[in-house]
C-alpha cells in the first residue's frame, strides 16, 4: 500500500503538470501484477486509469474528488480509493458562478467548511456587495448562472451605533435594525473637565476654579490644566512619644504610631526636666513624685496641687465636705454644729442616730393601759387605751355584760369577767384616756 501511495504522488504531479485541456498518457507499473496506470487529464478533470481491474476510477474516488475540488484519487488493486490533497495555490474548480479565479487555500483553524484535503476553494467575487445598514450582512448568490447581491439580518444582539452623532451605548442588532440604547455618561471621574457629545464623541473639556479631588487630606485644591491641584496637606505634628504621624485618607484625621512603653522621650522643662519616658502615648518625666499640698508641680503633669483627696467630717445633718488644699495650704474639716432633737426625721445633734430619746406615751388605767414610743418615722404618735373591757370603747344598746344588766350605759362585757376585771357602771374605765407631755 506505501508503494501505491507513493506512485500515486508521481501520477499527482504528473496530473498537475499536464493542466486542464491537455491529453497525457502515462504508463506506471501497478504494484504486483505488473498492469499499467493510463492517466488521462481532461478540462473536466475526469481520470481514467487502466489498473487491470477497472476501465474508470472506482466508484469511492469520483465521490471524494466530486466533494472536495482540492482532492486527487487514484485506485489500487483492490479497488479502494488512494487520495492527497494538492498544493496551495493549485488551480481548481467550484460551481459558483460568483468566484472567479479559484484557487485551492489553506483553511482556517476551526473552519467547519474545510473539506477533506484540509483545503478550501475560494476566489475573487464577480459581485462586490456593498451594504450601508450593519445590520443586514450582504453577500454574492448565483442563481441561474446570474451573480447577484442578497443579503440577511446579522446576528440579533450585535453591537452596532444607531446615530452617529449620538454618544449613546448599548446599541445594538434586532431584526436587521439598529436600536439606539441609553445615552452614555459625560463624567470621566475628572471634578476639573466637563463632557459634551462632538458628533458621536465624548469630548472633555477643561473647567477652572475650586475643585474638590475627594481626598480629607489635602487642603485648597483648584483646577489647572484639568487636574484637581491641591496646594498643601494637612499637617499632623509629631508629640514626644508618637513613631509617625500621618493623615489619614480614609477619615481626614490624623493617624499616630506611638513609641514603645518605656522609650525615652523630651518634654519642655518642667519641675523634673526634660527627660521622660513613654508610657501610652504619653511622654512621663522622669523622677516625678506623688502631688501633696505645697503650691508645687511634684508629678511634673503641669497642673499645681490637683488630684487632691476632699476632707469629710460630721455626721447626719451634721455632715460637712471640703477641700483639702487651697492655694498651697492644708485646710481642716469642720462639721456643722448640732440642734436638739426633735421628731422630724433628721439626726438635729448629729449623733448619729434619728428622733432618739424623745420619750413614749401612757394613757389607760387598769388592764386598758397603754404605753407608745413619742415619735415614729418622723412623726408625732397618739396614745390610745387598750379596749380590753369594750371592744369598741363604749357599750352600744342592748350589749350583754357580766352583771346581767341590759340598760344603756354599762361599760363591762363578757372579757371583763374572763379578765378577772371589776367593772361598774359608776367606773367607765375603758374610756380614760391619759397622755405624757
Amino acid at each position: 500500500m506505501a508503494r501505491a501511495h507513493g506512485y500515486l504522488s508521481i501520477i499527482l504531479a504528473i496530473f498537475l503538470l499536464g493542466g486542464c485541456g491537455t491529453d497525457t498518457g502515462v504508463d506506471i507499473p501497478v504494484v504486483d501484477n505488473g498492469a499499467s496506470v493510463d492517466i488521462e487529464t481532461t478540462p473536466t478533470d475526469s481520470l481514467s486509469v487502466d489498473m487491470g481491474l477497472e476501465e474508470q476510477l472506482c466508484a469511492e474516488a469520483q465521490q471524494r474528488m466530486a466533494a472536495d475540488p482540492c482532492l486527487v484519487c487514484l485506485c489500487d488493486e483492490e479497488g479502494k480509493a488512494v487520495c492527497e490533497g494538492v498544493q496551495v495555490g493549485d488551480p481548481c474548480t467550484v460551481e459558483d458562478c460568483c468566484y472567479q479565479d479559484t484557487y485551492c487555500s489553506q483553511c482556517a483553524a476551526g473552519d467547519d467548511s474545510c473539506l477533506e484535503s484540509g483545503l478550501i476553494c475560494t476566489g475573487s467575487p464577480n459581485v462586490e456587495c456593498l451594504n450601508e445598514n450593519e445590520c443586514m450582512q450582504a453577500f454574492p448568490v448565483c442563481t441561474d448562472g446570474t451573480c447577484t447581491c442578497s443579503e440577511v439580518p446579522v446576528q440579533a444582539g450585535t453591537s452596532c451605533t444607531a446615530d452617529p452623532n449620538a454618544c449613546t451605548v448599548g446599541d445594538i442588532c434586532a431584526d436587521g435594525v439598529c436600536i439606539q440604547g441609553e445615552s452614555a455618561s459625560m463624567d470621566d471621574g475628572n471634578p476639573c473637565t466637563n463632557g459634551i457629545c462632538v458628533k458621536g464623541e465624548i469630548v472633555q473639556q477643561m473647567m477652572e476654579g475650586q475643585c474638590s479631588d475627594g481626598n480629607p487630606c489635602t487642603m485648597e485644591e483648584e483646577c489647572k490644566l484639568g487636574q484637581c491641584v491641591a496646594e498643601k496637606l494637612r499637617e499632623c505634628p509629631l508629640t514626644a512619644c508618637a513613631q509617625t504621624a500621618y493623615c489619614d485618607s480614609t477619615t481626614g484625621e490624623c493617624a499616630v504610631e506611638v513609641k514603645a512603653d518605656g522609650s525615652p522621650c523630651e518634654l519642655e522643662e518642667s519641675l523634673c526636666g526634660s527627660q521622660g519616658r513613654c508610657e501610652s502615648g504619653e511622654c512621663i518625666p522622669l523622677g516625678n513624685e506623688l502631688e501633696v499640698c505645697d503650691g508645687v508641680d511634684n508629678d511634673c503633669d503641669g497642673l499645681t496641687d490637683e488630684d487632691l483627696p476632699l476632707l469629710q467630717c460630721g455626721e447626719g445633718n451634721c455632715a460637712s465636705e471640703v477641700p483639702s488644699c487651697i492655694d498651697g495650704v492644708a485646710q481642716v474639716c469642720v462639721a456643722v454644729e448640732g440642734t436638739p432633737e426633735v421628731c422630724d426625721g433628721i439626726d438635729n445633734d448629729c449623733d448619729g442616730q434619728t428622733d432618739e430619746d424623745l420619750g413614749e406615751l401612757t394613757c389607760g388605767v387598769g388592764p386598758c393601759v397603754n404605753t407608745v414610743p413619742a415619735c415614729m418615722d418622723g412623726t408625732e404618735q397618739w396614745c390610745l387605751p387598750k379596749f380590753s373591757c369594750c371592744p369598741n370603747g363604749m357599750s352600744d344598746p342592748g350589749e350583754e355584760c357580766d352583771d346581767g344588766d341590759m340598760d344603756d350605759g354599762d361599760w363591762c362585757n363578757n372579757q371583763c369577767q374572763e379578765t378577772g376585771a371589776t367593772c361598774s357602771d359608776e367606773d367607765p374605765i375603758s374610756t380614760q384616756f391619759i397622755g405624757v407631755d
